[in-house]
């Protein structure tokens, strides 16, 4: 009983860890009852051997954490979801909101205890479906898979966190504080329960311990196969840390600047990403799935719709791609997207005046693309002029507000002159 007693300065310091009360079954009913006593968790349900408790919110017990007892997290991510999905979001509005709201409501509990693969798989879902259908549910395939959409933006991704390493990852966080021998309750509990002096690195777990504790010692022994313990120990562990050491790192693609350059537009990056990775959903990617589409370009009536020819082949994008590359004294003979984009990105310009190409890229591909869908579903397509001069308002209404402060005075002079005209 001596070595389960919770003293009161545990109140005080706030050292409850999820970790440092996932015991196994062979505790006995009048230890959680002291637990629950010391704790003075307010929400006690039932007290016996599985801990059926709450404290700080978090679920306490023996047992492996179902999905059930995580439902909260699903309530908290569908009422966001149902108060967004009344605007219209454009994919990087919902971007935006998924990295920076979605995926941050389970952190708290991902970094504390191992979440169920249920769970996590349902979080992803939600933020999925949230991505591209702006609802909490999506029974139809993404336009790109979401291991690549999470992905660093410099591997070709969208830099989203993959919630199951990132979970993987904060246990690391334990495993570290054991190497080190840190000065806290769980370390000493851990110490006087399992390790009893053995060596931390070479230490299987019994068959007879809690799930959570033989999860925290896989990620352990995936951690042996990579760094030894003197350095780990030496290590100011963090969870990135944690992923780069457990995770292979992605190879990075040559096109990640040209779409997230910061002088483009947030809506117009996206329409750009799509089309690098070849995800963007033209005529000649739907007969794919139904061969009785037409898959003529509803631009120019001549040829198929594929990425190539409606960027920019197809007549009507190369007179607008020629609009704007003589507005800008773009001074190359290529009109292919991926050809400008390599041209820009090799030429001596300036890195000023190629962020500014690279707008200008980014903006033509996203009124192409809108004016192609304009004449999908409303069957009327802009003239020419018209949409060059779309592409001109939004490129120097941008420019000006973000063009950065180190920038050439002959840069900043050449494009001030192109917006008078």
């Amino acid at each position: 009983m001596e070595c389960y007693e919770i003293d009161e300065r545990l109140r005080e310091k706030n050292e409850i860890t999820m970790a440092a009360v996932q015991v196994s079954k062979k505790i006995k009913s009048e230890v959680a009852t002291c637990i629950v006593k010391k704790a003075g968790s307010p929400t006690e349900k039932k007290v016996g051997p599985n801990l059926n408790i709450r404290y700080l919110g978090i679920p306490i017990c023996s047992k492996k954490i179902s999905a059930a007892d995580c439902n909260s997290i699903l309530e908290k991510m569908v009422a966001r979801i149902k108060v967004w999905s009344s605007r219209n979001l454009s994919y990087m509005g919902r971007i935006t909101l998924i990295n920076s709201v979605l995926i941050i409501i389970h952190s708290y509990w991902a970094q504390i205890t191992i979440l169920s693969k249920k769970l996590l798989k349902d979080v992803e879902s939600m933020c999925r479906a949230f991505l591209w259908k702006g609802m909490t549910t999506n029974s139809g395939p993404g336009l790109v898979a979401w291991q690549q959409i999470c992905a660093p933006k410099k591997a070709g991704g969208l830099g989203f966190r993959n919630i199951h390493d990132w979970n993987t990852a904060a246990m690391g966080k334990y495993v570290w504080a054991i190497a080190t021998k840190k000065d806290n309750l769980f370390v000493k509990w851990i110490n006087e329960v399992y390790l009893m002096g053995k060596n931390w690195w070479e230490y299987p777990p019994p068959t007879d311990c809690s799930w959570y504790w033989k999860r925290i010692v896989a990620v352990k022994n995936t951690l042996t196969t990579k760094i030894d313990q003197q350095t780990f120990a030496a290590l100011r562990y963090d969870i990135k840390t944690g992923i780069d050491l457990l995770f292979n790192k992605p190879v990075d693609v040559n096109w990640s600047k040209i779409v997230w350059n910061r002088q483009t537009i947030p809506k117009h990056r996206v329409i750009l990403w799509l089309i690098m990775l070849q995800k963007l959903r033209t005529k000649e990617q739907i007969q794919k799935f139904n061969p009785l589409v037409d898959e003529t370009c509803l631009l120019c009536s001549n040829g198929s719709e594929t990425l190539e020819h409606l960027f920019f082949t197809c007549h009507y994008s190369n007179m607008c791609v020629q609009g704007v590359k003589d507005w800008l004294e773009w001074k190359t003979s290529t009109n292919s997207l991926l050809q400008l984009a390599k041209w820009t990105d090799k030429s001596k310009l300036s890195t000023t005046r190629k962020s500014i190409f690279h707008a200008a890229l980014a903006a033509t591909a996203y009124h192409i693309w809108r004016v192609r869908n304009d004449a999908l579903w409303n069957q009327k397509v802009w003239c020419i002029r018209n949409t060059v001069q779309k592409i001109k308002i939004d490129l120097e209404y941008r420019i000006c507000h973000v063009m950065p402060k180190k920038a050439k005075a002959i840069d900043r002079e050449w494009f001030m002159g192109r917006c008078t005209q």
